[in-house]
């Protein structure tokens, strides 16, 4: 890790909780105090101070989108001509309010924006690109490629040793 960085001031402890957690984010208190041997007040204090902070930003299941019937991933790369905030804060508002959208990151390169998306169906992708996307002010091209075969789907962090 370099100098000063942001988990200097994490100790073995602080992540070992974040490892177990990332792996397992049900785990008791108990247990994940036996796994890093804390006490559970300790271990605790310990977590609440961790989501204070921000490193812990919350929970949450992981779904297979496939069983709830969202088989189409798609990676959409919009750009905007002319650039405007105002075109860029009426996606960012768009992308916050609508749940297909998974992630959205203003980029470097040929596009602006680079979001993935899911849908039930190619029909599905295609309504979202003409009927939301495309309604945007200062659209100028909308690229899409979908996902033929998932080869890694992580959400989990590298942490240092």
């Amino acid at each position: 890790m370099k100098k000063n960085a942001p988990t200097e001031s994490l100790d073995q402890t602080d992540l070992q909780l974040m490892r177990h957690l990332q792996e397992d984010g049900r785990l008791s208190n108990a247990k994940l105090a036996q796994r890093v041997a804390l006490s559970e007040t300790p271990c605790w204090h310990r977590l609440r101070k961790l989501e204070s902070e921000g490193y812990i930003q919350g929970y949450q299941a992981m779904l297979d989108r496939r069983k709830l019937g969202l088989g189409e991933l798609a990676f959409i790369s919009l750009n905007f001509s002319p650039h405007t905030a105002q075109a860029f804060e009426a996606l960012e508002q768009l992308v916050a309010a609508n749940d297909q959208v998974l992630t959205c990151h203003r980029v470097t390169g040929e596009a602006d924006f680079v979001m993935m998306v899911v849908a039930e169906d190619l029909d599905s992708v295609r309504d979202f690109i003409d009927k939301v996307l495309r309604t945007l002010p200062n659209v100028a091209t909308v690229r899409t490629s979908l996902s033929l075969r998932e080869v890694k789907f992580s959400s989990k962090l590298p942490l240092p040793a």
